[in-house]
């Protein structure tokens, strides 16, 4: 499309120059070189040479058809990945809330029979199975997802929690670094 209004660009500055453009080297010519560099130095000044001259400028500036296409088509790839990895963040998020509110109950996660078709999956995937009939997110990912990829898997249960440990173990560590000198400030003075 840029290339398409570069070359208008350079009819429209040819347009400019119409009745401008000095005839000495096109119709009438010259005698002796001394009148052709006077003619050349009078015609790097003129409007109509100024004109071409912007007119090359902006059409050698301009991007080609094929730079503008490849620009659009990474940004949208560029927009659409930002999308889902959106999306899968939401996803783990609600897994990790799932599996906060059963390890604060004490509950146990899994069951011995957690196949699609039975009736007692275990309390991590029922709950995640409630949770998907009321947040489209959820609903999305498992109808419409790759079916290896539900992440409800008990390895994937395993590494939330542990993920949960470890950012747990993390914070308790820095309260204990921060408050602890304190503490010991107060149980000296």
């Amino acid at each position: 499309m840029r290339l398409i209004v570069s070359h208008a660009d350079i009819l429209l500055e040819m347009k400019k120059n119409k009745g401008q453009i000095d005839t000495a080297f096109s119709v009438k010519g010259f005698k002796g070189w001394y009148r052709g560099i006077q003619c050349l130095q009078t015609h790097q000044t003129s409007l109509a040479h100024l004109n071409s001259v912007t007119a090359l400028n902006n059409f050698l500036s301009a991007k080609s058809i094929d730079e503008v296409i490849n620009e659009s088509v990474t940004q949208q790839i560029s927009k659409l990945e930002n999308e889902h990895l959106m999306n899968n963040r939401k996803i783990m998020w609600h897994l990790v809330e799932v599996t906060v509110c059963l390890a604060k109950c004490g509950k146990s996660f899994r069951s011995h029979d957690e196949f699609s078709h039975s009736f007692q999956k275990g309390l991590f995937k029922e709950f995640v199975e409630l949770l998907s009939r009321y947040d489209m997110v959820l609903q999305n990912h498992f109808q419409n997802d790759l079916k290896n990829a539900s992440y409800t898997s008990n390895r994937i249960q395993n590494d939330i929690i542990y993920s949960i440990h470890s950012v747990l173990l993390q914070e308790l560590k820095h309260n204990i670094q921060v408050r602890l000198p304190l503490l010991l400030m107060r149980l000296v003075t």
